[in-house]
């Protein structure tokens, strides 16, 4: 495919160890080193599909330059930059809005692992540097990693709980801002506690979280209930 992208003069807006990121008007790309692992860079085939997927869950892929892959790997082809929509991120913090917009962000985040299920693709490497927090829902936006998997109900439940997890590694680091790497919020409880729930229903049965106004103020809540001083928790990991 050509390059339509070589001639673009585009922002550098972030650098990791697997790509560079730049932004071209509305338009993100996603361009890999040269040494990237095969492994760790987009599949193409995984690439047509997420793009066919609308879901504001999820970033809007556009387009890909690949090229041939290495004789020794099962793949035919390598991904060497793809582009999708520039998402803003909010200037707030997902944990101090009202819980209305944790559960508008799960309802789209459960509609988009039922579709990504179906299709037997399994989630991998969400977690809170993987994620936007926007000003109207949560969205990932690294699918390199996602995988092939045809069971479609072990991808359900497998999928599931990586958004859980995913969500509390949000949460966690925006409690703590990592300031203090001993305390981990999520040392203290799991997701259930949150939501009085099953993989089927969660988004359905009375929640927990519901009670407080925003999910700050469960935590604070929570700590309480388990005997662990929130201030003095708080005053730690200012520290």
């Amino acid at each position: 495919m050509e390059d339509n992208y070589s001639k673009l003069k585009g922002k550098l807006i972030a650098h990791t160890r697997k790509a560079n990121i730049y932004k071209y008007n509305n338009v993100a790309i996603k361009k890999y080193h040269k040494d990237t692992s095969e492994y760790i860079r987009l599949d193409l085939e995984m690439f047509e599909i997420l793009k066919s997927i609308k879901s504001k869950a999820l970033i809007h892929l556009i387009d890909c330059i690949y090229s041939k892959a290495l004789e020794h790997l099962k793949r035919k082809y390598r991904i060497d930059s793809f582009s999708y929509d520039y998402i803003k991120r909010a200037k707030f913090k997902s944990i101090d809005v009202n819980t209305e917009y944790t559960l508008n962000s799960l309802y789209e985040l459960k509609n988009l692992v039922a579709q990504l299920s179906e299709l037997g693709i399994s989630l991998y490497d969400c977690f809170y540097g993987n994620t936007i927090v926007t000003d109207s829902n949560i969205v990932l936006i690294d699918p390199d990693q996602f995988y092939f998997h045809n069971n479609v109900s072990d991808n359900y439940k497998s999928n599931i709980e990586t958004i859980n997890n995913m969500l509390l590694s949000l949460w966690n680091y925006e409690y703590t801002n990592f300031l203090h790497p001993f305390y981990d919020i999520r040392d203290y409880f799991t997701f259930n506690d949150f939501f009085k729930t099953n993989y089927d229903t969660y988004l359905n049965d009375m929640k927990n979280l519901l009670d407080e106004e925003t999910p700050r103020d469960f935590l604070k809540k929570v700590l309480k209930e388990r005997n662990y001083n929130y201030d003095s928790y708080e005053k730690k990991i200012k520290s």
